[in-house]
């Protein structure tokens, strides 16, 4: 074939291109597809309006119960200065904020118990002989932990030492009351208020507390709400267990427990007197 031939041969094949890809855009779909349609957003169901309620007035209740705990902190945070001496910035820095997590953790959990929520009243049905702990110490625990960690050695010792001996000493403090009205009540001699007071200190759970922040009454007679009846009754003399009839406690998961966030609830409660300190520059550079 010529050249003019193959040339005038390659202008009609493109021309014909032209014509096919006009053709195709006339009568077919665009070349260039279309996006996907997208699919409609789903609407989120609408909260239930007791549930948000319900979750506002556990944050209310969260901020008292914290702003109570700020002052456990604080008396914590005082303890560690003075058996600590001075500490690197960065160690009281970590110390703070260990404790302030510690605080709205606990003030929550608080909050949540006194709410009733379901969960919290799972988590808080241990066992009677290891019961949770209370709001109280667990500030004093995570305190305890960030100095262990960021001081360590003796004075790390010596700060755990002090916590856990005023926790003894306030446990020491309620049975020691609890015995005083008893012995109020029955007349005690010195044996049986050493040994009530030693079985008070082996069977020991935090709802005993609620036994004195009030005169408990039944029929006229004092009772003692939360008190183990088998710490007292088999240390009396028959006169004495007919004055004071001690009825059988309800050790029911939920009855122990319910017992505890009251106990707690008042302990916190006593703080109501103690003024808030000052955000203390030693502490917060």
């Amino acid at each position: 074939m010529t050249a003019p031939a193959a040339s005038s041969r390659a202008w009609w094949l493109v021309v014909a291109a032209v014509v096919a890809a006009c053709r195709a855009g006339a009568d077919g779909p665009s070349a260039v597809a279309a996006d996907p349609p997208r699919e409609a957003a789903v609407a989120e169901p609408a909260e239930d309006p007791a549930a948000a309620q319900r979750r506002q007035q556990v944050k209310q209740q969260a901020a008292h119960w914290e702003q109570q705990l700020h002052k456990v902190l604080r008396g914590d945070l005082e303890l560690v200065r003075t058996l600590c001496g001075d500490l690197p910035r960065e160690s009281r820095r970590a110390i703070v904020a260990a404790g302030e997590t510690a605080v709205k953790e606990a003030a929550l959990r608080m909050a949540e118990l006194q709410m009733g929520d379901q969960h919290r009243r799972e988590g808080d049905h241990g066992p009677e002989s290891t019961p949770p702990r209370s709001p109280v110490d667990a500030v004093s625990d995570a305190v305890s932990r960030s100095v262990a960690t960021h001081v360590g050695g003796p004075r790390a010792e010596a700060v755990a030492g002090e916590l856990a001996a005023r926790a003894g000493r306030r446990r020491r403090s309620v049975i020691h009351e609890l015995v005083a009205a008893l012995d109020a009540e029955v007349f005690l001699t010195s044996g049986q208020r050493e040994v009530i007071e030693r079985d008070l200190e082996r069977q020991w759970n935090d709802g005993m507390a609620v036994a004195v922040e009030g005169m408990h009454r039944t029929d006229g007679r004092r009772t003692f709400p939360g008190v183990p009846a088998d710490c007292i009754v088999p240390h009396l003399s028959p006169q004495q267990r007919q004055r004071l009839p001690m009825p059988d406690l309800d050790r029911r998961p939920e009855a122990l427990a319910a017992r505890r966030r009251q106990a707690w609830m008042h302990e916190l409660n006593t703080l109501n007197t103690v003024q808030t300190p000052a955000r203390d520059g030693w502490w917060s550079p």
